[in-house]
């Protein structure tokens, strides 16, 4: 029973969207985005993409995985609603800025880089 409950809380996330970059001195532009991202609940891990690395959940609640929550220092937020699977990733670096929303969809798992030692 036990690896049922862990493999239920473990998934991987396909999320389709745009992502809008704009600054000071160019105007907003749109582009179509994709991003997979593999999220472990049990042990609050995360990857996305290659998955050469993971990361810790930076907060989780019953409605929202808040995976990166850097503001102000850093300018970087990455959060993804439980119940509609709306991602929200902002960035900020100088002047330049970017906003990306997707919609994400849950499917298989595919698991984590072994560790090297």
């Amino acid at each position: 029973m036990t690896w049922l409950i862990a493999a239920a809380a473990a998934f991987n996330l396909v999320c389709t969207g745009t992502v809008t970059t704009w600054s000071k001195t160019q105007p907003a532009t749109d582009q179509a985005w994709e991003d997979v991202f593999r999220i472990d609940l049990e042990s609050q891990r995360w990857c996305r993409g290659k998955c050469d690395e993971t990361r810790p959940i930076d907060r989780m609640t019953d409605t929202e995985l808040v995976l990166v929550s850097r503001l102000p220092l850093e300018g970087v937020t990455l959060k993804i609603n439980r119940e509609s699977g709306r991602l929200t990733e902002t960035f900020r670096l100088d002047q330049y800025q970017s906003l990306g929303k997707a919609m994400c969809k849950r499917t298989d798992f595919g698991g984590f880089p072994k560790p090297l030692f």
